[in-house]
């Protein structure tokens, strides 16, 4: 009987050990060395382990915490996310990690030596593993950064949410990370209390597209909120105070404010706190999230538009009354095409960076815009010599 009770304390010791520091600190002794996504084998030790860890981690501290983001980021490393646009490449692969666990804690996976391992794929060639009798994939990347890694191909990330809702209905095996994705999807950030959530009546934790009722409902005031104070900004810049004292006659020294500038700069700032907000602290994810996402990031490349359009005009304006040129001369107008030109090139920098973080590509777009320039401009060469004449004159 000592015996055995001995036993029984030893091993709640050893299960202390494993469950606390130590085990974590496997990781976080080398945050900055890259997973082992040499074989298939060794990505998904990596990626199992990983998403233990930040299971444990989370029933402590929440999903929303740093220490976890530690683990789950290592987790997403073994996926091939190319194919996802940067402004959503993190909630996605966070996501994808948490949906994918969810689905190996409910259907039997071979072990671990039974799975290629690095001498396996050298000595056969492999390029892909599946796991079997599903369509979720490891393979072989062949071109770019992470060339000849073994990751979860972007069909599985593509297809993750759609696995996970044909296995849900199963129940979870021994040692299963139990709700981690709802969880992580239905829980707040850290700037909203967990007991304020807690105290919600129940139909307010309903789901609804992946969403919490509440979590709707956050979105929808912190839209209006954030579009009210947009639109109030809007009547006060463009509110003129009255100025009687001045002659008709006295020439306007300056048409340029700064208060035309406070309203872009003002969106910009409330747009990028809507964002972190809804994102971060209301915690909206799935493809109500890239929605979101990207109608804000529109709104954001607007107001970036706008603010460029400004200085461009409160330079020339600048430059116009230090030199004491009136606005009818053709110094002024000079000036004023000058600034505005370079502004439509700010656009477009401006524009192409904006596509490229939101996955859309406008490389073949601006070819074809190519091809039809060159199609005009053989068709009118005329009347573009007389305008590009004209300005050679004007300058």
């Amino acid at each position: 009987m000592e015996l055995y009770r001995m036993k029984i304390i030893l091993a709640f010791i050893l299960l202390l050990f494993f469950w606390g520091t130590p085990l974590d600190a496997i990781n976080e002794s080398t945050p900055l060395k890259p997973p082992d996504t040499r074989s298939p084998q060794s990505t998904m030790r990596v990626f199992m382990d990983s998403m233990q860890r930040a299971y444990r981690k989370s029933l402590r501290l929440g999903f929303k915490n740093e220490k976890v983001y530690v683990d789950l980021n290592r987790a997403t490393q073994c996926f091939d996310l190319s194919e996802i646009a940067p402004n959503v490449v993190q909630d996605v692969g966070d996501e994808t990690a948490l949906l994918l666990k969810e689905i190996f804690d409910r259907i039997e996976l071979p072990p671990f030596a039974e799975i290629p391992d690095v001498s396996t794929v050298e000595s056969q060639g492999l390029i892909q593993w599946t796991v079997p009798d599903t369509a979720i994939k490891v393979i072989m990347i062949e071109k770019g950064p992470r060339q000849g890694e073994f990751l979860f191909s972007s069909g599985t990330v593509a297809g993750v949410r759609e696995y996970y809702r044909q296995v849900r209905h199963l129940p979870y095996k021994s040692g299963a990370s139990v709700d981690a994705y709802e969880d992580y999807i239905y829980g707040p950030g850290p700037m909203i209390p967990q007991h304020w959530i807690r105290m919600l009546p129940d139909w307010m934790k309903l789901g609804v597209a992946d969403q919490a009722l509440w979590q709707w409902i956050g979105l929808t005031l912190n839209l209006l909120i954030a579009g009210t104070l947009i639109v109030l900004v809007f009547r006060w810049t463009r509110h003129k105070p009255a100025d009687t004292d001045r002659s008709e006659a006295e020439p306007t020294v300056s048409r340029w404010s700064w208060r035309r500038l406070a309203f872009p700069i003002f969106w910009m700032l409330l747009v990028l706190m809507t964002d972190h907000f809804v994102d971060e602290q209301i915690n909206i994810t799935g493809n109500v999230l890239k929605v979101v996402k990207i109608s804000l990031r529109v709104v954001l490349f607007i107001a970036s538009g706008w603010a460029i359009i400004v200085i461009g005009n409160g330079i020339a304006e600048f430059i116009i009354t230090s030199k004491h040129a009136f606005a009818i001369s053709i110094d002024a107008n000079l000036v004023r095409l000058i600034t505005r030109l370079v502004t439509l090139v700010l656009l477009f920098v401006l524009l192409w960076n904006t596509s490229d973080y939101l996955g859309m590509s406008f490389t073949a777009v601006f070819a074809s815009a190519g091809i039809v320039g060159l199609g005009v401009a053989l068709a009118a060469r005329e009347t573009l010599a007389n305008f590009f004449g004209g300005i050679s004159i004007f300058l």
